[in-house]
């Protein structure tokens, strides 16, 4: 299964521990599923975990923070980011995760965000929130134990 999470998710999933986009974050450690990252997508996180409001929290060291977008770049199926899609109308920014993801056949997009989560399913891929995909892990988990 390949996922592309949302700038929102992975920083919530650092940010809280024990959160649902933590065991998300977790679970593709865990290699339950592959992340699909584009260099937009890698280059927005890296700008939101360096933001005043963000660093004040002190929870990482800025090298750990570039470990942390090291590992995720080296770890993740890279998107080209070069595939052309206007398809979030209401916050344009939004379509590197629609590009990332229909380039390199997603089944999901997560996002925390209703301009995303609110296309429901385009070109094949199924756009949920961390509940709602977080809920499918564990619809498989269960599924997976009992053969």
């Amino acid at each position: 299964m390949r996922v592309v999470l949302d700038t929102n998710v992975i920083i919530s999933a650092l940010l809280v521990r024990g959160s649902i986009p933590h065991e998300i974050l977790n679970a593709s450690t865990e290699g339950r599923f592959e992340v699909i990252v584009s260099g937009e997508i890698l280059r927005e996180l890296t700008r939101v975990l360096f933001y005043p409001r963000i660093r004040q929290k002190r929870w990482m060291t800025d090298k750990e923070v570039r470990g942390f977008i090291l590992s995720l770049a080296n770890s993740a199926v890279r998107a080209s980011g070069t595939f052309p899609m206007e398809v979030v109308e209401d916050d344009p920014g939004d379509d590197k995760f629609v590009a990332a993801a229909v380039e390199q056949g997603a089944d999901y997009v997560v996002s925390g965000d209703a301009h995303l989560t609110g296309i429901g399913k385009y070109r094949g891929v199924k756009f949920l929130t961390p509940a709602q995909f977080y809920e499918l892990l564990r619809r498989a988990d269960h599924s997976e134990n009992k053969t």
